[in-house]
């Protein structure tokens, strides 16, 4: 099989280390502070874009070798030797299709080959369907699939097979909870409502006023699983408010009574520690409460020894 580089790339350990000291290098150079949104703006990529990066996520391999070039870093530096050599596969994009699975599957068939008419490529097969609106996992090859991406941001592909298309993107790629949606009941796929996480002793601390999402967490510390629910819970003025009053709490589950001993609970702006809470012997929670303004972007994560999970958030 023919080799040819990945699609989509993510640093590693060692390159996000790299990463931040080039920056801070730069900025120390220009006598000012480098931020994200400058890198950005020098090489037209959406700020997001460059935060990804430098959390060890995946993003478009070609905006990766523009992010290290600004910063005087080869790829290779920042990626893995063996995931920028590896042998062509198939790569996935997600396609979001307003509507119920069950009217989705009949028209699976002439989904696919609308597709192919449009991405010109015969390959593109669907590998899954989900509910959460609809979404499709296709896989084809990446100039096809990248045809299919580029023609619904250009508005040309609104609509397959008479469902109404609300969202594309590459499968890896990972978008910041839109916390915003919250308040029109559009709860992010992967979060629950709080009623069913929490025991009704913990749901007694949340006020019923609010908005509230939750998500089951595992994290792998000492060869132990150790299972936490992550609450949101959202508080405005009014509907056409543009702050938000955010509170994080994190809660044991099942027989847990206490949270792991050493448990932090981060915020992160701009990839620097806004708020930090750590866990003591026996907590049963912890929190942050934090405020924000529509559009702002901010990062929480859980870390417990070496394990680390992070969720990127925006108001």
């Amino acid at each position: 099989m023919e080799k040819h580089r990945p699609r989509s790339v993510g640093a590693n350990n060692q390159g996000i280390e790299k990463l931040n000291q080039a920056k801070k290098d730069k900025r120390s150079e220009n006598e000012g502070r480098l931020s994200y949104a400058k890198i950005a703006e020098k090489i037209y990529v959406e700020e997001s874009t460059v935060k990804r990066f430098f959390q060890g996520k995946r993003i478009y391999t070609e905006n990766a070798e523009m992010i290290c070039k600004e910063l005087g870093l080869e790829l290779t530096d920042v990626v893995d030797a063996q995931e920028l050599h590896h042998f062509g596969t198939l790569n996935g994009t997600q396609i979001t299709l307003s509507g119920e699975i069950d009217e989705v599957k009949p028209q699976l068939d002439e989904i696919i080959e609308f597709l192919r008419e449009k991405s010109g490529d015969k390959t593109i097969t669907i590998r899954i369907t989900k509910p959460g609106s609809v979404i499709i996992i296709i896989d084809g090859s990446n100039e096809g699939l990248k045809r299919i991406e580029s023609l619904f941001k250009a508005g040309y592909l609104q609509e397959i097979a008479g469902f109404k298309v609300e969202d594309i993107r590459p499968e890896w790629e990972e978008r910041p909870v839109n916390l915003t949606q919250w308040f029109d009941n559009i709860l992010t796929t992967g979060w629950q409502a709080a009623s069913e996480l929490l025991t009704p002793s913990q749901l007694a601390l949340v006020r019923s006023a609010e908005i509230q999402g939750g998500k089951l967490i595992d994290l792998r510390a000492d060869l132990l699983i150790h299972a936490v629910v992550l609450l949101v819970n959202l508080v405005r003025e009014n509907d056409d408010s543009p702050e938000v009053e955010i509170t994080l709490r994190v809660y044991p589950t099942g027989d847990d009574v206490y949270l792991p001993p050493n448990l932090k609970l981060i915020v992160l702006s701009e990839n620097e520690v806004f708020q930090e809470v750590t866990a003591r012997s026996e907590d049963r929670i912890i929190q942050c409460q934090l405020e924000g303004e529509v559009g702002e972007e901010f990062t929480v994560q859980l870390v417990l020894d070496e394990a680390v999970i992070s969720e990127d958030f925006v108001v």
